[in-house]
């Protein structure tokens, strides 16, 4: 755009002059201006806007000049003034319609560029934590991508920052790190009229796509809460009742002085803003998830910024209305790629509000810096030199003599590790999937898929789940004609008064739900392939969703290093907990026992949600 500027520059100056003095200067004038600016603010200034302004002065300037032009011409038409000035001043005629058409086009294109897109801010991020990260460590060689960048996983100094939908393109097993995420929320007036009737119900989507077309919405310009909104409600915003404000501070202002309005602003901005001010007027609008016509109590959380922040980790607020960012590394991280993540969770966190982007809550930044600390680090590479085979007999043949040495002894005791081993195999398949059909379709939040005939989809939760909870108790399903987006939850697994979340491999409408779970739980528990489906979906979007799933050879892999993961995890919760809870979830040995979440409390439960089971783990 500033070339743009430029070109147009020296078009007023070369060409318009002549025949528009003062205008022309005028326009030389603020080009000079603007161009100055902007090699003053590149970095902040929003190029697309600012020339969109100065689109329309030379559009202007064009058409003033096309009339004078024409009414010259018309004159010479009539005297019949056939000569070389005629000619000239036809040409440059056609050639000012010629610049007014592409003048037109640039015209336009800003009209589509205004909004900040997704990728714009990524971008943003990558520049403003890659020039703070060297000022606090200038010696460091860590180069941040976003996803458009090329080359991603050539160098162990790189890592990709990306969002949700960029990352769902990836290999499902890459490794990535959450370090930040923006929450959409829903705001009102303590002393708004139905304060308690929402406190009491909370909101459906559907109810709220019907509240947002009769009632005026306060929001800011952020067209990412206008997104998440759309896919949450599935509803369009043009059809809404809409009250833009510049910013979300404005928002907020505008509810605590009318008390009968609801708006949309990020978490950050009641955190930053209304919190900060000790503002006791606003409160966060409930969602019910489950759309039972209450807040149960796994949803009423909205009272307390504090527990609203873990129940968003937890996975417990609509997946709709959140957009988590990660860090990605092709491999194993190297230390400096760990010590850049590790910076992000820590001092990085100040640099996101710059970029309007919200902050990790506190206990999740710490479960994820833990994380960090355990995550094996790729080992530097090494160049190995190549040795004739003169340097090498020596060293075999000293090789050969202490294998000789030490099989006399492994064969002793040999034995008595073969009975270690099959009680550790037959641990390994208490608690491991003993069968996975094929043709099936398996997904990272634990649920498989499979296409029908008809053209729907059947859906269910896979093994592994059902072997770490224990038989079930119940659960609660959605209901026939629901819409469901993938990553919205599906189905809750309860146990005792202990839940987690299902969420959804697929996008599209429910067609047939699985009723007979509801009074045979066993069909769920005892055959989660077959009698235990959960539903049948009509889906909306099989043939991009389905490339991200795994069949059964890449799910097989995939579980293994599950099972491992689990072992760490359930060896984490006994290391905190007495000794009594150590023995009832590992065995001897260090394996995890048959069903050990069924001993565990809620919080534990929480936890591996978190970490096997939310789509943004």
């Amino acid at each position: 755009m500033l070339i743009f500027s430029s070109a147009v520059y020296f078009f007023i100056t070369f060409y318009l002059t002549p025949h528009f003095l003062f205008v022309t200067r005028f326009l030389q004038n603020k080009c000079c201006v603007f161009q100055q600016s902007v090699l003053k603010n590149i970095s902040q200034a929003n190029l697309y806007t600012v020339d969109f302004v100065f689109v329309r002065i030379y559009f202007l300037a064009l058409a003033h000049k096309l009339n004078v032009q024409g009414r010259k011409l018309n004159v010479m038409k009539i005297t019949k003034y056939n000569s070389k000035n005629y000619k000239v001043m036809k040409t440059q005629s056609n050639f000012s319609k010629l610049m007014m058409v592409l003048l037109i086009i640039a015209f336009t294109i800003p009209l589509k560029a205004n909004q900040q897109k997704d990728s714009d801010i990524v971008k943003n991020l990558a520049i403003s934590w890659t020039d703070a990260f060297s000022q606090q460590q200038p010696q460091s060689t860590l180069k941040l991508q976003t996803p458009e960048s090329t080359g991603f996983g050539l160098d162990e100094n790189t890592l990709l920052v990306t969002d949700e939908v960029n990352l769902a393109k990836l290999d499902p097993q890459i490794w990535r790190m959450p370090v930040a995420r923006d929450v959409g929320v829903g705001v009102f007036n303590i002393n708004h009229p139905e304060t308690a009737n929402w406190n009491e119900t909370g909101f459906t989507a559907e109810a709220l796509a019907d509240y947002m077309k009769s009632n005026p919405i306060l929001i800011s310009e952020d067209a990412k809460l206008i997104e998440m909104l759309e896919k949450f409600t599935g509803t369009k915003a043009d059809s809404w009742k809409l009250e833009k404000l510049a910013s979300d501070k404005a928002v907020l202002q505008a509810i605590n002085q009318t008390p009968n309005k609801i708006g949309f602003v990020t978490f950050n901005a009641i955190k930053t803003e209304a919190m900060a001010e000790n503002n006791n007027q606003l409160a966060l609008l409930p969602i019910d998830r489950n759309a039972n016509g209450k807040l149960d109590q796994m949803e009423n959380f909205y009272a307390e910024t504090s527990r609203f922040e873990r129940a968003v980790w937890m996975g417990k607020y609509p997946h709709a209305l959140t957009n988590t960012y990660f860090l990605v590394a092709a491999n194993k991280p190297s230390d400096a790629q760990i010590s850049f993540v590790s910076w992000a969770l820590n001092e990085g966190q100040q640099t996101l509000a710059m970029n309007n982007i919200g902050q990790l809550a506190l206990p999740e930044r710490y479960a994820q810096i833990e994380k960090l600390n355990n995550t094996p680090v790729a080992p530097p590479t090494t160049i190995i030199k190549q040795h004739t085979w003169q340097k090498l007999i020596l060293p075999t043949l000293g090789l050969l003599l202490i294998i000789g040495l030490l099989t006399g002894s492994l064969v002793f005791t040999q034995r008595n590790r073969n009975k270690n081993l099959i009680d550790s195999l037959e641990a390994d398949q208490n608690i491991a999937p003993k069968q996975t059909p094929a043709g099936l379709l398996f997904d990272r939040t634990h649920t498989w898929t499979l296409m029908q005939k008809d053209g729907w989809v059947k859906t269910g939760v896979d093994e592994f789940i059902l072997n770490a909870t224990g038989p079930l108790s119940r659960v609660k399903l959605k209901k026939t004609g629901e819409k469901v987006e993938k990553g919205d939850a599906l189905i809750s697994l309860i146990q005792n008064g202990k839940s987690i979340t299902i969420f959804s491999p697929v996008t599209g409408i429910v067609k047939a739900v699985n009723e007979n779970i509801n009074t045979n739980i066993e069909a769920l528990n005892k055959s989660p392939y077959d009698k235990g489906w959960l539903y049948q979906i009509e889906p909306s979007n099989w043939q991009q969703e389905n490339k991200l799933m795994m069949m059964v050879n890449e799910y097989s892999k995939w579980i293994s290093f599950e099972m491992n993961r689990m072992r760490d995890f359930f060896a984490s919760v006994a290391s905190g907990g007495t000794a009594q809870q150590t023995q009832t979830v590992l065995q001897d040995g260090g394996e995890p026992q048959p069903e050990a979440l069924k001993s565990c409390c809620p919080e534990v439960w929480e936890n591996f949600q978190t970490s096997f089971i939310n789509p943004s783990r």
